[in-house]
């Protein structure tokens, strides 16, 4: 039997591979060339490719990708009226390329996520590449860990200090797998748990035989991932998750009680035995002086508040710059005009999400659960770091969210046809 690669197993194929394109940028991290490494130009190419092709596809037009373009249109267009001497247009699609990409991927999710089964495999698929990307972590943690997964440009300051080591005696750095930074890959983790446990409360619920030693084992495999990522914020949202589903909804007591006590011990001990879980050094975080950064540089004019610096800005301030908070970096890209643009996206999708809910087949509600969920998470992200310029976590996150504004549409049809 021969089989024939159409335009949805292409998609399908991108969406399982494409963090594995992008890794085989540590192959090229010093001969980069305006678009990235090796594997960034693969990503694009693929991407590029699949999204001309989808555009053959027959739809009905959908408001909010329309929106998403609106915000894009915004974003380049104010960086063009409004910037520093030497920016110009090559820069300014640089720094619009997140939204871009997620205007795309949103896109694709709505061509191809066009059917309950589409909507599972897609959860599996992520499902797949979070748990084996968890092992390859682990292994490199362990084993591997003087064949650098980290760029060194990427991960070295402007004072020539290098960023992210955990052990500076052999040169380990904090765990990033297959994505581009330690943070990425531990919150790429949470993100493709949320996959994952919807897909076993599907097989679960199906009577498939998917027993509960096996989401344990997953669980901890995860769980010892992030770990060794040393991000603190997303080891607390994974816990988090855990306790608002796991431990909630399992029937069995044991299980619940058991569950609990040991993710008690287990952040009793992060924060007794290991330094960087400490209180001490929680307490002393410079993200609020880095919030303090952005507030000083808003300040500067009321068009900042408004429509964000302009384009080129440096975004530091006596020597500090500002990173780490979702909500003061849009405010300095775009001020409260893109925030205002974006709450209005997700609390739209949101009351989709609520809407399809009743009614939807089992795999269809825990899809959207899914989406719930890593939409919230996003938002939780964002008060620790810039979840806007991890490209990979964005573009799933996007499919996703695709995927709902297609079963709007469906629903509506289906109305329709009913009267």
């Amino acid at each position: 039997m021969v089989y024939k690669l159409t335009d949805r197993s292409f998609f399908i194929i991108f969406a399982w591979t494409a963090p594995f394109l992008l890794f085989a940028n540590v192959i090229s991290f010093d001969t980069k060339n305006a678009i990235g490494g090796i594997g960034t130009n693969l990503f694009v190419i693929c991407l590029a490719t699949l999204f001309f092709i989808s555009l053959l596809r027959r739809k009905k037009r959908d408001f909010w990708c329309m929106w998403l373009f609106l915000i894009l249109i915004f974003v380049v267009g104010k960086g063009l009226l409004r910037n520093v001497g030497g920016v110009g247009v090559p820069e300014v699609l640089v720094a619009a390329k997140s939204y871009a990409f997620f205007l795309v991927h949103y896109y694709l999710g709505m061509i191809y996520l066009d059917s309950a089964g589409e909507r599972l495999r897609i959860l599996r698929g992520i499902t797949w590449f979070t748990v084996l990307a968890a092992i390859v972590g682990i292994v490199h943690y362990h084993f591997l860990y003087n064949i650098p997964f980290i760029d060194l440009k990427y991960a070295t300051d402007d004072f020539g200090a290098i960023l992210f080591l955990k052990d500076y005696d052999i040169m380990r750095f904090r765990e990033s797998s297959i994505f581009f930074g330690p943070n990425v890959f531990a919150y790429m983790l949470v993100f493709g748990y949320i996959c994952y446990y919807q897909t076993w409360v599907i097989d679960h619920d199906a009577q498939v035989g998917n027993s509960r030693w096996y989401i344990v084992v997953i669980s901890l495999i995860i769980g010892y991932a992030i770990f060794v990522s040393d991000s603190r914020s997303a080891l607390f949202l994974f816990l988090i998750f855990i306790m608002l589903n796991f431990i909630k909804q399992d029937s069995s007591i044991f299980l619940r009680v058991g569950v609990s006590v040991g993710l008690i011990a287990v952040a009793v001990s992060l924060m007794l035995l290991s330094s960087r879980f400490s209180l001490a050094l929680a307490l002393s975080d410079p993200r609020i002086l880095k919030l303090v950064v952005a507030y000083t540089l808003l300040n500067q004019s009321p068009l900042n508040w408004v429509i964000g610096l302009p384009a080129g800005s440096a975004w530091d301030d006596g020597g500090l710059a500002f990173s780490d908070n979702l909500y003061a970096a849009l405010l300095l890209e775009g001020g409260f005009s893109i925030v205002l643009l974006l709450a209005i996206f997700g609390f739209r999708l949101n009351r989709r999400i609520t809407w399809l809910s009743s009614g939807s087949t089992l795999v269809d509600s825990r899809f959207l659960i899914a989406a719930k969920y890593s939409l919230i998470f996003f938002l939780f992200y964002g008060l620790f770091a810039i979840p806007t310029s991890m490209i990979t976590l964005f573009n799933y996150l996007g499919i996703l969210l695709g995927g709902v504004s297609r079963m709007v549409l469906q629903r509506r049809a289906e109305i329709i046809n009913a009267s």
